[in-house]
């Protein structure tokens, strides 16, 4: 006994152009854990009848993406030395959260005669790894089908003809931004500062490993450890303390070391694992 296929059938869809050119820029960046603020240009060669009103943008699930705004108009008008935007906005244009590592953009759809030959899209985004490639695509209407938008020469404002953000980052450590909030805090639960949040990027490590803060007492003895594991490691993070020991007691008032770590392999990699130390103190 053995499958055999007997049929196979491919439906086509019209494409909303005859191909879609997309660059995002700036494509390089010197510094991780630092919001920025993009422009993904979209050029649609010969756009098909009543054209396009979606446009999808994917990214890695550690990065996130504030919308800007769209932007539309001839390829002229992006490339002077003084652009309008405001006069190129397309209005209308909604961000659709359509998961953690996309971006749906909605607006009144872009036909054949609009005479629009190129799209901008502005978001606000943080790059915690080397590179991260991004995808786009655009359709017409919820029922239509996405058409992928390939890495080319979109526009003379990038010179990169890429999708993907690259990083050369000149510093290695891989916990960064590190900052305790508030610094003196008191847990006695009249809800005003009762708790003490470690904020912090990890960037440069894509495995998934725990990411871990130790409170210790000036002896040196541990306290209380906090550790938070995800899928991808890197991102921004918020790590809470509410004052309490392992057997959950609150611990006696004073000035404690907090030390950032993440539970990983670095060796041969080429990155500083450097533990972070904070100090936090609890008063009543």
């Amino acid at each position: 006994m053995h499958a055999t296929l007997e049929e196979v059938r491919l439906n086509f869809a019209d494409p909303v152009a005859s191909v879609l050119w997309g660059e995002i820029t700036p494509a390089r960046v010197d510094t991780l854990g630092i919001p920025r603020d993009l422009s993904l240009y979209i050029k649609p060669e010969d756009i098909v009848g009543d054209g396009f009103d979606q446009l999808l943008l994917t990214f890695p699930s550690d990065m996130g993406m504030t919308f800007g705004g769209l932007y539309g108009g001839t390829t002229a008008d992006f490339e002077g030395e003084i652009v309008d935007l405001e006069q190129l906005r397309i209005a209308d244009a909604q961000p659709v959260s359509d998961g953690t590592n996309s971006l749906l953009v909605t607006f009144p759809a872009v036909p054949s005669r609009s005479g629009i030959e190129l799209l901008r899209l502005d978001v606000s985004t943080t790059l915690f790894t080397i590179s991260a490639p991004l995808g786009a695509a655009l359709r017409l209407g919820d029922e239509g089908f996405w058409q992928r938008v390939d890495a080319g020469n979109a526009t003379e404002v990038g010179t990169d003809n890429t999708l993907t953000l690259i990083a050369a980052p000149e510093s290695h450590e891989i916990v960064r931004n590190l900052r305790v909030v508030p610094p003196t805090f008191t847990p006695n639960n009249d809800t005003v500062n009762d708790v003490a949040s470690f904020e912090f990027d990890v960037v440069l490590v894509r495995e998934s490993s725990p990411v871990e803060v130790e409170i210790c007492d000036l002896s040196g003895r541990r306290v209380r450890l906090l550790s938070e594991r995800r899928l991808t490691t890197t991102g921004a993070y918020s790590v809470a303390w509410d004052g309490t020991d392992e057997s959950g007691n609150l611990v006696p008032p004073g000035v404690y070391a907090a030390r950032i770590r993440v539970d990983t392999n670095t060796s041969g990699a080429g990155l500083d694992q450097g533990d972070l130390l904070r100090t936090v103190a609890v008063i009543y």
